[in-house]
């Protein structure tokens, strides 16, 4: 399907959503400070798509090029997706997109990134990120593919459009006795950063996540977590906040398609180093939005939260790094997970399809 590269967005009044409430319906809650929606790039990666195969390791592929002519524009790989300025608004300009899977750590009969047969419908190109063993010759054994598009210049808030799927053998986490809250043991689908820590020329990094967490417990259910975090020197990352989706249940071997909406912006106040001040205005205030709707489902708001978004201990009067670096899709793990997948579902692989991708600056209307 086809949609219009850019439209006006308009103010609407912003109704508070009841935790555990499916709105089949339900627009986006929009804000006359939101930015109009331009789209970037979108793809459903499909004819001309091509991957390119990792120089240590063909059978892996590193990139994407071409273009996806199942679209009238923007749907190049590299002159839509890389370093492109955007006409409609040219202090924002993309960085440079590939895949990494740890510094070229593993071979494609343990990890690997491609376009494969949608499982539904073989007629179907889709994204297939593919985890058979674990990465042992790292300091934490992991592991890990993950789009990366980095060197993003002014991207203040954006917009992702995707459709995803969780392989059934995920599933048998649910029976893992542990919750993942631990550091041997995570499952990240999306991560953001505002500022990139591993540039040396940048400080007060942010990042924030989009992960799968579990309580403690055989039989815990698979939830879907939202995390904001801000970078301490010397000690890594620190919580800023979280959010577990409690009232959303989330589906295997099925399609998702996911709204997700991402603003810098700060939350409460500071008081003695903690956000328990005044709120900022509503259309000042960062945001995370997602909402999904599991095919022949009702359209669900997951997350809606008006908070910090960057770092609060950045400086007053000190420039906003906007989204730096952004990796839509992820698949990024311990050893410990992906060994207990493989050896609790008869040899099965940790398997994530993503179809369907579009990335917009500032907000798209809903369908």
């Amino acid at each position: 399907m086809k949609y219009p590269t850019s439209f006006p967005v308009r103010a609407v009044t912003f109704v508070p959503l009841l935790v555990g409430i499916s709105l089949a319906l339900a627009p986006f809650a929009v804000h006359a400070a939101d930015s109009p929606g331009t789209l970037i790039f979108q793809t459903g990666f499909g004819p001309d798509s091509t991957g390119v195969p990792s120089a240590n390791d063909p059978d892996a592929w590193s990139d994407i090029t071409g273009r996806d002519t199942a679209f009238p524009d923007r749907s190049d790989w590299t002159a839509d997706l890389e370093n492109r300025v955007v006409s409609e608004n040219p202090l924002i300009k993309t960085g440079k997109f590939r895949f990494f899977y740890q510094d070229k750590v593993g071979t494609a009969d343990e990890r690997y990134a491609r376009i494969v047969p949608d499982p539904v419908d073989p007629t179907n190109p889709v994204l297939e990120f593919h985890i058979q063993k674990g990465m042992v010759d790292v300091a934490l054994p992991l592991g890990r593919i993950q789009a990366d598009l980095y060197g993003n210049i002014g991207l203040h808030e954006f917009s992702l459009r995707y459709r995803l799927r969780l392989s059934s053998s995920l599933r048998v986490l649910e029976e893992f006795p542990t919750t993942f809250h631990e550091a041997s043991s995570w499952l990240t689908l999306a991560e953001f950063w505002n500022g990139i820590p591993w540039d040396k020329g940048t400080t007060n990094h942010g990042r924030i996540g989009l992960v799968l967490q579990k309580k403690s417990g055989v039989g815990q259910p698979l939830r879907f977590r939202a995390s904001a975090e801000r970078g301490v020197p010397g000690r890594g990352f620190g919580d800023m906040w979280e959010e577990t989706a409690e009232h959303f249940t989330i589906p295997y071997d099925r399609w998702m398609t996911v709204e997700f909406f991402l603003k810098e912006g700060p939350g409460r106040a500071l008081v003695n180093g903690k956000p328990t001040g005044a709120e900022p205005p509503p259309d000042e205030a960062g945001r995370y939005f997602l909402a999904v709707t599991p095919d022949g489902g009702q359209r669900v708001v997951v997350f809606d939260r008006r908070d910090w978004t960057y770092d609060w201990a950045k400086p007053d009067g000190k420039p906003h790094h906007g989204w730096m670096g952004l990796n839509p899709m992820k698949l990024y793990t311990s050893r410990k997970l992906v060994d207990y997948v493989r050896e609790n579902s008869g040899g099965q692989p940790m398997s994530v399809y993503w179809d369907d991708f579009e990335l917009w600056h500032g907000r798209p209307t809903p369908r």
